[in-house]
């Protein structure tokens, strides 16, 4: 009797990018055995050179019932990639021949504004950011919609899969919605206000049918593995047209909420979420002054307590504005950013610091 095996599909690094085509065109002649300890994820980065093309073996093996158990000796068919020349490919190619990282630093010495740029790097990095992430008030948590399952009884799916969803209010064929999953909850730390949660884009897809038992959707990106009970949105589009905004005309003030995408501190180059929005008049572009928060010890002779002064750390920039909060790209810090630190911009600045 076979035995089976059970493997988790874990997806690391910055792959907000659609994987490339899979398909007969570029099959290969010979299939791969699978051996103890295979995965799809294995055995598609061994052979395809790319481990997020998983799916694309999968839907090559219709045998293959849940991705979670493969066999040793059973016989898996590859692919390999089906050039097109759609305008929409190239762009997807050209943007995963461009993928980027951003190294967090600090600098020695004081802040200077000079050094906020948004360089083409770091909007080829905002972008891919931007394909995965986005930012949903509290209520709308539940969505437009969710994903109930697929005609094939996967619990893995991707693109190009039909999946039954189902609306909180009837939806015409045709619209496009995101497919997402809860992330970190905002919270502002004076008020205890919920400011939004972020949203892990997880893929999109279009209504293409209306039957008796629901609507029928196809999955026209996959960012990363979407299962049954994955939630569905209207997210807002990202908007790369980023313009330096400086001395805005009016004044905003709010905190640096959560480092995205890392543990406990930033620098330059790295995501945060602060607490300015729209109704803030927060702009996309906006150059924001980072202050260190307050910090205060006790006086030795009085044993009062003592505020170290106001110090200006670093900038951050705009990239993306929500209603109540907003995601922001650190730039000349100085030293290591840390929720609660402020963020502040507008003619009122220095009244503003007096305030923290």
């Amino acid at each position: 009797m076979k035995k089976k095996y059970f493997y988790m599909l874990f997806a690391f690094g910055l792959s907000a990018i659609s994987a490339p085509v899979w398909g007969e065109e570029g099959a290969t002649s010979d299939p791969h055995t699978v051996i103890k300890g295979d995965t799809l994820w294995q055995i598609s980065a061994d052979h395809l050179k790319d481990p997020m093309a998983w799916p694309h073996i999968w839907q090559k093996n219709p045998q293959i019932k849940n991705p979670h158990w493969i066999y040793p000796g059973d016989k898996v068919q590859l692919g390999s990639p089906i050039r097109t020349d759609s305008s929409a490919g190239q762009e997807n190619r050209e943007l995963k021949r461009q993928v980027v990282k951003l190294f967090p630093h600090m600098q020695s010495g004081p802040v200077v504004r000079q050094e906020v740029v948004l360089t083409e790097k770091k909007r080829i990095f905002i972008r891919h950011f931007l394909q995965k992430s986005g930012l949903i008030q509290e209520e709308a948590v539940q969505g437009e919609g969710v994903v109930i399952g697929s005609p094939t009884g996967r619990h893995l799916l991707g693109k190009s899969d039909l999946v039954l969803v189902r609306f909180a209010k009837p939806t015409p064929v045709g619209i496009q919605l995101t497919i997402f999953g809860a992330g970190s909850a905002l919270t502002d730390p004076e008020t205890s206000e919920s400011l939004g949660i972020i949203a892990n884009r997880l893929g999109t897809l279009r209504v293409v049918e209306v039957t008796p038992e629901g609507p029928i959707a196809l999955i026209e990106e996959s960012y990363k593995p979407i299962s049954p009970g994955d939630r569905l949105a209207l997210l807002d589009p990202a908007n790369m047209d980023i313009q330096l905004q400086d001395n805005l005309p009016h004044s905003m003030r709010g905190s640096v909420l959560e480092i995205v995408d890392a543990l406990g501190e930033g620098g330059s180059n790295q995501v945060v979420a602060v607490g300015v929005g729209r109704r803030n008049k927060a702009v996309l572009g906006a150059v924001l002054d980072v202050y260190r928060q307050k910090i205060a010890t006790q006086d030795p002779e009085t044993g009062g307590q003592v505020w170290f002064p106001n110090k200006k750390i670093g900038y951050a920039v705009l990239f993306y504005v929500g209603e109540k909060a907003s995601f922001a790209l650190l730039s000349g810090t100085s030293e290591p950013i840390h929720r609660g630190d402020q963020v502040m911009a507008g003619p009122n600045l220095k009244d503003s610091q007096k305030s923290l």
